[in-house]
């Protein structure tokens, strides 16, 4: 369900809608460049919420952003050990929920997503019936809904999954790029060297220049590659095979956890 949601051809269908959120957010940073943080936290928003869910963000401070961010900011400290100890001693999570307060947290948070995920469904359903909801890749799910052999309970949590994956990611790959280029200028030079070439100065750059800007292409795949925000979860990663870095041996089932100053 992923795979068809998020495919090339499906997204090429949602493209201009994401030149339109770019030039949206340009002329938001022009007025107030200080504000980059939260107007690239209200892209990564809508460019998802345009394209998958059928309508747009046109505020940093829109609701619909702050409940999110907020539910987010309290789910992501389930990984925490200080504050779920059960992370580190599974055996703990047969405590009694008196016992451990910890658990009946996360029960809460629990049952608070998986009601948030039937809430929406229902709502773009209703839309969908009624034939008010604008294009998305949700309507076009659950108008053909005998195609996917999922069960609804795995198609809420499919969504809810690209909903969670598609913001915060965006959003930490932007504020990466940033920091990029301030401490490569010499980078940011030939980024702009090229896009004025290739663009020129008299018109935005679409996704259709994307396959005559080798550079633009190659610097955003190392801005994702370079801090992930799977590594900020600190989650650990396991060579598969030896590996020698910086003239260090490090053999094969070696764990790293990534560590951000």
């Amino acid at each position: 369900m992923i795979q068809s949601a998020i495919n090339i051809t499906s997204i090429n269908k949602y493209q201009s809608l994401m030149d339109d959120e770019a030039t949206f957010t340009l002329n938001a940073l022009l007025q107030s460049p200080d504000s980059f943080h939260g107007e690239f936290l209200r892209y990564s928003y809508s460019v998802l919420t345009s394209s998958l869910l059928g309508f747009s963000v046109r505020s940093p401070s829109d609701p619909f952003i702050d409940h999110n961010e907020t539910f987010t900011a309290e789910l992501m400290n389930s990984f925490r050990p200080d504050c779920f100890p059960s992370n580190v001693f599974p055996l703990l999570r047969k405590m009694p929920m008196w016992l451990m307060p910890s658990l009946r947290t996360m029960e809460r948070l629990r049952k608070g997503y998986v009601s948030e995920m039937w809430a929406f469904r229902s709502k773009i359903e209703k839309l969908v019936k009624d034939g008010s909801a604008t294009e998305s890749i949700y309507k076009r799910i659950l108008l053909n809904r005998n195609e996917y052999s999922v069960t609804d309970e795995e198609s809420v949590h499919t969504f809810q999954a690209m909903i969670d994956g598609g913001t915060r990611s965006p959003h930490n790959n932007l504020l990466t790029f940033l920091f990029l280029m301030m401490e490569f200028p010499e980078w940011q030079k030939k980024l702009q060297e090229e896009v004025d070439k290739v663009v020129g100065k008299d018109r935005m750059p679409s996704y259709t220049d994307i396959p005559n800007l080798p550079t633009v292409r190659a610097i955003v795949k190392e801005t994702v590659r370079y801090r992930s925000i799977v590594a900020e979860l600190g989650i650990g990663h396991c060579l598969q095979e030896d590996d020698i870095y910086d003239g260090y041996f490090f053999e094969k089932g070696t764990v790293f956890n990534a560590i951000f100053a």
